[in-house]
């Protein structure tokens, strides 16, 4: 049975909120996650999941199938956002842990 991207999304949601360093919110719309000090790390686009990740941890993935940068649709990707398929859902609470940790050391 195939895997359902909200569901997996709103799994990661729950995760990553059960930590106590992250809260479900929107961004320009787009449902997120963000740190404690409002800054988003991760989130739900077109039934992909984005994670704002180092660029070298970005660079891996992107030799994956299906991985990309994210384009919010202004036809410039965004060279810290790596956008993942519901295929690789598995993977996405490391990510979303690693994006927090970059997030949050990286937050001016």
């Amino acid at each position: 049975m195939p895997l359902n991207p909200q569901t997996e999304y709103d799994n990661l949601v729950n995760t990553m909120e059960a930590t106590g360093f992250a809260k479900a919110s929107k961004m320009f719309g787009m449902p997120c996650l963000k740190n404690e000090k409002g800054k988003a790390f991760a989130g739900y686009f077109k039934g992909e999941v984005t994670f704002k990740l180092p660029p070298d941890i970005v660079q891996a993935w992107l030799k994956q199938k299906d991985a990309k940068l994210f384009d919010p649709g202004m036809g410039r990707p965004m060279k810290e956002w790596l956008v993942l398929s519901v295929d690789y859902a598995k993977q996405w609470p490391e990510l979303a842990k690693e994006a927090l940790e970059y997030v949050t050391r990286t937050a001016k």
